[in-house]
């Protein structure tokens, strides 16, 4: 080997050892970091993926809490509009029977009839009001305007009362009661019934047909009933 060859050589066999330990170091750092991004991107789904059914649990939990409040509520809700409607249907037959200008042959004084009426309208008032919290708002103003009207009937028929038999002013009072309950009342009951129903979804977004009850007398004025009587019997009062 020539002086040249060898002074080549020896400046090169360095340069040739530190490049291949470099390439094997560089290597060896490749294969390290592949192997932590593998780690770490199996860690990091393996998390995503425990964060991801944790959160569905949640959401599953919280579900099941919401439905159960809400079918707890609406079975409350639907069970108040039962009681209450059932009240309410019983409540205007007492009272339009009892200033209906067709008289059935009731027996009870006109007195004990008023008595009877006003009782079912302050339990129907008294229910009403504790069970309230379970209506809409708007639900609750029917109701309101149906229990003033109730009540305004109810009360002109017994002031009438008060006046003698056959006057003009306890006819008149008469005839406005009968008033009340035969065109007031009916379209407020029916605007409640037709919210019920929505509430209940039997019949949403339809006309809500009146409940006829085969008990209820026959309360129209042109109706003519055998045995009845336009005025009751200046006895009975």
């Amino acid at each position: 080997m020539s002086t040249l060859e060898t002074i080549t050589a020896l400046i090169f066999l360095p340069s040739s050892i530190v490049a291949g330990v470099v390439f094997i170091l560089r290597k060896f750092f490749e294969q390290s970091l592949a192997r932590d991004l593998e780690r770490y991107g199996a860690n990091l789904k393996a998390e995503f993926e425990h964060s991801r059914l944790r959160l569905e649990n949640d959401l599953q939990t919280k579900f099941f809490e919401f439905q159960t409040k809400f079918s707890l509520y609406h079975q409350k809700q639907a069970e108040v509009i039962e009681e209450l409607y059932v009240m309410l249907c019983e409540t205007e037959w007492t009272v339009s029977g009892l200033v209906s200008p067709v008289q059935g042959n009731d027996k009870r004084s006109v007195k004990e009839r008023v008595a009877e009426a006003d009782e079912m309208f302050v339990a129907l008032a008294r229910f009403f009001g504790k069970k309230r919290i379970y209506l809409a708002n708007d639900v609750c103003q029917k109701m309101d305007t149906i229990l003033n009207a109730m009540r305004k009937s109810v009360v002109q028929f017994s002031v009438g009362q008060m006046e003698p038999s056959g006057t003009v002013s306890d006819m008149r009072m008469w005839a406005e009661a009968w008033k009340v309950m035969d065109e007031e009342f009916p379209p407020l009951k029916e605007a409640l019934e037709h919210q019920f129903r929505e509430i209940l979804s039997a019949l949403p977004n339809s006309a809500a047909p009146r409940v006829i009850s085969p008990d209820r007398p026959q309360l129209a004025s042109n109706e003519h009933t055998v045995g009845a009587s336009v005025l009751p019997p200046s006895g009975s009062r």
